[in-house]
């Protein structure tokens, strides 16, 4: 049994459905809190070193998500998950081509121009990882938090126990959301 299940460490944040969508709401307002600031990591002009402060700041955010939804013992299985699946997949799901962000980089060691372009091309990119991110960690979150208010165990353990192949759904389904709210 997980220990998410065991009732003294359950804390109760929210009781009801309408206490969970405005939890959401907070959770949208952290995740546009952390977005802008990947923007303006992004932008840094120094290629290839705004990784490690961009992890930070996914990081926190997956903290302070899971805390906002009393869940904070799963922060650390919300880390394994980001984790196993890799940069590349993120990029891929996004739609967005690999070679155009090592290329963003690499734009950045052209002095002036280069270095600018570069660097709005990286904000763009940071700020959209981080914020489909947040979006899909934080629609992981409620989701177990609903199956805890419906109180059927075994669901949320098995729910729990395939977190990663379920975060990867939903992040493929608020990009396409996202892409297409583009394309109108």
């Amino acid at each position: 049994m997980t220990s998410i299940m065991k009732k003294k460490n359950l804390k109760k944040i929210a009781n009801n459905k309408a206490e969970l969508l405005e939890l959401r709401k907070k959770a949208n307002k952290m995740v546009i809190q952390h977005s802008s600031g990947a923007a303006v990591v992004g932008f840094i002009p120094i290629p290839f070193s705004d990784a490690p402060i961009l992890l930070a700041n996914q990081g926190g955010l997956v903290v302070r998500l899971a805390h906002l939804y009393g869940l904070d013992n799963l922060s650390d299985k919300a880390f394994a998950v980001l984790s196993g699946i890799g940069v590349g997949q993120f990029i891929s799901a996004m739609g967005i081509k690999a070679s155009g962000y090592i290329a963003s980089q690499a734009l950045k060691f052209l002095p002036g121009i280069g270095t600018i372009t570069g660097g709005i091309i990286n904000a763009g990119v940071a700020s959209s990882i981080t914020a489909s991110i947040g979006l899909s960690v934080s629609e992981l979150f409620y989701r177990i938090s609903l199956l805890k208010l419906k109180g059927d165990k075994v669901e949320l353990e098995n729910y729990i126990n395939g977190m990663d192949s379920e975060f990867l759904k939903i992040f493929k389904e608020i990009v396409r959301a996202n892409l297409n709210k583009k394309k109108k």
